[in-house]
């Protein structure tokens, strides 16, 4: 649609006159970085990370600073992952039956032949994995393909992480909410694609996180 509606029009008008106060009191907070052009007008993602790793050294920026440093993504041992099914399963059961029916089940797979043959096979995929060009992790495939590509329900909820945004304690109405979030997540998209966004780490010791899969966040659709 070309056309606002009166009550659209309305909307617009109080949103970028709240907007004016917010953005003047955050002018000296807005950066001035700028962002590359795209090596490709679009890139068509099939789920390989390692493919797409141009798209980092492309955008640079501390964002991705951490990568080269990134550890491997380890195989768990057969008990370390038997000991979290359980937990992770059982809570699902629907009856003491299906409980007690799968706890049997597990047991009886963690004494079989076939168990060890699954973790020697990991394992190898594991070596493979670290030993490409650049490393990788032996799970992004079969994450990216199996569970978010091929997955053709909503992926929000059934598969990704959401978010909620916190109540801002300086804004007094609705209007002035949007144009906060809005202005603070065009900055923070400025970040991302420009790679000056800190890096993320993890707690006290400020562990490094993965940051490869930023570069997905705007502009980007899963088809």
């Amino acid at each position: 649609m070309q056309r606002l509606s009166a009550a659209a029009n309305t909307t617009a008008r109080h949103l970028a006159r709240n907007s004016n106060s917010i953005l003047k009191s955050n002018r000296h907070k807005m950066s001035s970085t700028t962002t590359k052009p795209w090596p490709k007008p679009f890139i068509d993602c099939t789920g390989d990370y390692t493919s797409e790793q141009f798209i980092e050294t492309h955008t640079g920026g501390s964002l991705y600073s951490n990568q080269p440093r990134m550890p491997n993504l380890p195989v768990p041992s057969i008990s370390e992952t038997l000991e979290k099914l359980l937990p992770t399963a059982l809570p699902l059961a629907r009856t003491p039956q299906e409980r007690t029916a799968f706890s049997s089940a597990v047991e009886e797979f963690a004494k079989s032949n076939v168990v060890s043959q699954l973790q020697t096979s990991l394992e190898h995929r594991a070596t493979e994995a670290s030993a490409s060009t650049p490393p990788t992790s032996w799970l992004q495939n079969w994450w990216n393909h199996e569970s978010y590509l091929k997955y053709r329900e909503t992926v929000l909820i059934n598969v990704s992480y959401f978010f909620h945004l916190a109540d801002d304690p300086t804004t007094s109405s609705n209007i002035q909410r949007a144009a906060a979030i809005l202005y603070s997540v065009g900055e923070y998209r400025k970040g991302i694609v420009s790679g000056t966004a800190p890096p993320e780490v993890l707690g006290r010791k400020k562990t490094p996180l993965c940051a490869t899969a930023f570069k997905y966040m705007f502009h980007a659709s899963r088809i």
